[in-house]
């Protein structure tokens, strides 16, 4: 009988908690306005990283939050506000971002660099683009016209940072 309650325990904390996550990341959905998004985005194993700010780190942590009070939602802003870098280039190293958290103008055009000595695919707004190792690449998506946040991810499992689309 210990066993049985042993098994039940394991599938009720981690296989059926993992099969929701494994379920919401296979299930993506375009950005959001500039509150923290409440679509499906990749797991934040970003977050935990010692190289974030803390304004970074809590844009990141609120794109994965569901019922955001107001006050989360101001406190999203603001720090989306501090942490944004508007640049048109982002590089990429092991999947990690620099800028983390970029913001780009209606428009503009977007180099990604990728650091690595292998190829990296970046999935921004449900289309996805294949950045070949040690080269540049320019993308484009249909961010289209209002102010956006869109998180994008690396090899289609880390959160690797945030795009802000702003005006």
């Amino acid at each position: 009988m210990p066993r049985n309650l042993i098994i039940v325990f394991v599938a009720v904390l981690i296989i059926i908690p993992t099969a929701f996550i494994a379920y919401k990341l296979l299930s993506t959905k375009q950005g959001t306005t500039v509150t923290p998004p409440t679509q499906t985005t990749p797991t934040t194993d970003q977050t935990t990283s010692s190289d974030l700010t803390t304004d970074e780190e809590l844009v990141l942590s609120s794109i994965t939050q569901e019922n955001k009070s107001e006050a989360d939602t101001k406190r999203f802003q603001e720090a989306l506000a501090r942490a944004a870098v508007g640049s048109d280039q982002l590089d990429i190293t092991s999947c990690k971002s620099n800028p983390t958290i970029l913001r780009i103008e209606v428009d503009q055009k977007l180099t990604v660099k990728n650091n690595d000595s292998n190829e990296h695919t970046l999935v921004v707004n449900q289309k996805t683009f294949s950045i070949s190792a040690k080269d540049s690449s320019t993308i484009t998506t249909d961010f289209g016209e209002n102010e956006r946040v869109y998180p994008y991810s690396c090899d289609q499992k880390t959160l690797a940072g945030v795009i802000w689309l702003s005006k």
